[in-house]
């Protein structure tokens, strides 16, 4: 075994054993956004989303971090913008279902917890969802190799702009009546944005392979807040101590890249599930209000409650891709197999079942043991993409993907908004040379078509997961008669009883580069 190659296992080594350290670091929580979804690489981005086996640029450390060892290094900044032309159009809804004012006058022994509010109160009326926000991202990349040709080291930063933190939760049932009173889209469309940063490593062992790994590593936030109120029937005088911290949290990415002597290249890439966790811990204290409590059956003047919300879920992901180059010519295929099984929504899937039967078997938080909860699939993606220099300095690029829902049918209580989606791309690429450096500029366009689709709400059934009625029928009032306004189905579901949704984003990039000679 010859000097070279010892050195060359040394150094595999030792890149593994950085992968290994990295990638036992502690993962309380993870992020995601339009960077998932749009990357940060114009080239990228003109070929479909591909690059997992011919990516050239400041992606691989998102895409496929082993590319980097076979790809000259340099430094890139890039620019995105999507502006949105989504929509729901909720279907018109009979006052016959309005939730009735003479709610107040009925026996609040009905509910635990939930009580309905009637229709005529509601803070916002209930609305169409016409356009999102536009999402704005702005990206600095580097890539060089580190003490030996073969290890690469890169380091990414990605920001929303103008603000550095861009989310917010909803609920997908009749609970988000109490804010917005609309709906929203669940997967694609309102985007949350955080920070990121990435570095990445890669080694080629071999002249054929290379290995990488890239931890993406992103904010997690911790809130907590004591409120005492000096008097329970003001509630809008109190004390208030708040307090947070902002934590890192850690997505891992690993690839294996293979080259073969027929132009043929090959990539598999595991990115790990993406998600940020946003706990909201609050003390409150009552001067004059007091509570039992039923495991001391003592009173008490001191309320905890505890929120969990999570952003920007993206799943785990199993890529497979294949790409051929041949002089000015290349193209490439990505599948992608899209673990969305374990998909937590805004509030991490804290589905509550209001329960009014006599006979359900509910739990210590007043669930419905018998309810049917929504359900995800894990998906297979397709993209597609092309490139092809028509002179040494100019090269046209185009891809298409397609992306079908994870998000299970919406006849019921839930509207998971979500359906599958189809990407079409054009860009274009230059290179120049600016004293004695290589200078890219690289443009794309990316059209995202989210196919229009009509939901209704037939089912009516509650251990199915069905549409609530807030006013169950055998209402009473407190001397104990039925009140007959309570008969058949009342609702301030959003939702119900129907929406068409569906529409397009419009996602536009530029980047500018420095190759390193």
């Amino acid at each position: 075994m010859t000097r070279h190659t010892l050195r060359k296992l040394s150094y595999a080594v030792s890149v593994l054993s950085l992968m290994t350290f990295l990638a036992g670091t502690p993962r309380t929580a993870r992020a995601g956004g339009s960077l998932t979804w749009f990357g940060n690489d114009s080239r990228s981005a003109a070929m479909g989303g591909t690059g997992a086996s011919g990516g050239v640029g400041p992606g691989n450390l998102l895409l496929n971090p082993a590319l980097m060892s076979f790809t000259r290094g340099g430094a890139w900044m890039s620019f995105s913008m999507a502006p949105s032309w989504l929509s729901i159009d909720l279907s018109d809804r009979s006052d016959g279902f309005d939730v009735p004012d003479t709610i107040y006058v009925s026996h609040p022994g009905r509910w635990e917890v939930d009580r309905p509010v009637p229709t005529s109160m509601m803070t916002r009326a209930r609305s169409d969802t016409r356009g999102t926000d536009t999402s704005y991202l702005l990206s600095v990349v580097a890539i060089d190799s580190f003490f030996h040709e073969d290890l690469k080291l890169g380091l990414g930063f990605t920001t929303p702009v103008p603000g550095m933190v861009n989310i917010e939760t909803w609920y997908n049932d009749e609970r988000e009546q109490h804010f917005s009173n609309k709906l929203h889209f669940e997967r694609f469309g309102e985007f949350d944005n955080t920070m990121s940063f990435y570095p990445g490593i890669s080694f080629a062992p071999l002249e054929w392979m290379s290995i990488g790994f890239t931890l993406q590593v992103d904010l997690a936030f911790v809130l907590k807040s004591n409120l005492f109120l000096t008097e329970g029937t003001e509630w809008e005088y109190m004390y208030l101590n708040t307090g947070g911290e902002v934590v890192p949290v850690f997505r891992p990415i690993a690839g294996l890249a293979f080259r073969t002597p027929i132009d043929l290249d090959f990539g598999v890439v595991y990115r790990h599930h993406s998600y940020t966790i946003v706990d909201v811990d609050i003390d409150m204290r009552v001067w004059n209000g007091e509570q039992l409590d039923e495991e001391t059956d003592e009173f008490q003047l001191q309320f905890q409650q505890s929120h969990r919300n999570v952003f920007g879920y993206k799943p785990s992901e199993l890529v497979l891709a294949a790409s051929y180059a041949y002089r000015g010519f290349s193209a490439e295929v990505c599948g992608t197999w899209e673990m969305w099984s374990g998909y937590l929504d805004r509030h991490g899937n804290y589905w509550n079942h209001p329960s009014w039967d006599d006979g359900d078997d509910t739990t210590a938080d007043r669930w419905d043991s018998d309810w049917k909860d929504p359900t995800f699939d894990d998906v297979v993606s397709v993209r597609v993409g092309t490139e092809v220099w028509v002179t040494d300095h100019a090269a046209v690029r185009a891809g298409f993907g397609y992306f079908p829902s994870p998000m299970p049918l919406q006849t019921g209580r839930y509207s998971y908004v979500d359906n599958d989606m189809l990407m079409y791309s054009l860009g274009a690429g230059f290179r120049f040379q600016l004293l004695g450096r290589t200078v890219t500029t690289d443009l794309a366009a990316q059209l995202w078509h989210m196919r229009s689709l009509t939901v209704m709400k037939n089912n009516l059934v509650k251990e199915n997961g069905g549409v609530i009625d807030e006013v169950p029928d055998d209402l009473t009032d407190f001397d104990g008669n039925v009140m007959p306004e309570a008969a058949g189905l009342q609702t301030n579901n959003p939702g119900f009883p129907g929406y068409t949704f569906g529409g397009l984003v419009l996602n536009l990039s530029l980047m500018i580069g420095m190759e390193f000679n």
